[in-house]
């Protein structure tokens, strides 16, 4: 008697284990299925890019962008005045390095010049930012 209640019991928890996985299984299909939402650091809902065209289209060879680029996400605006920030490291190869090698500085070159950063996030409006529009920050 003792034996047949242990195989019961196996059974009955092998049963259980199996309506589990199955369960696990079609939770998992189900939540695939749907339109998931994505939050942003401040747990507001990010809406999906409504543009209808590649965004890279309008990214030139030098990174700029045309105007008809825009974005549901921010825009960061960096203008140093047409200053490309100095090169102000040297690369000595090494292989005991995981780069190969190191970047040091070049003494008696900053590495910084003088802009502005400019902010543009159009949270109130449509949600698509791009270049013209007004700056949240600057």
């Amino acid at each position: 008697m003792y034996l047949r209640n242990k195989q019961l019991i196996a059974v009955l928890l092998l049963m259980i284990s199996a309506l589990l996985v199955v369960c696990g299984i079609i939770t998992y299909k189900v939540s695939l299925s749907k339109e998931t939402t994505t939050y942003d650091s401040y747990s507001g809902i990010l809406k999906a890019n409504r543009q209808g065209k590649n965004a890279l289209e309008c990214i030139n060879e030098d990174y700029t962008v045309d105007g008809g680029f825009s974005t549901h996400l921010p825009l960061v605006i960096i203008d140093t005045n047409g200053i490309d920030p100095p090169i102000n490291t040297r690369f000595i190869a090494d292989p005991n390095y995981p780069d190969g090698g190191l970047h040091l500085p070049i003494e008696g070159v900053e590495p910084y010049v003088d802009g502005t950063i400019t902010v543009i996030d159009d949270k109130d409006g449509d949600g698509m930012n791009s270049a013209g529009d007004e700056p949240s920050y600057s």
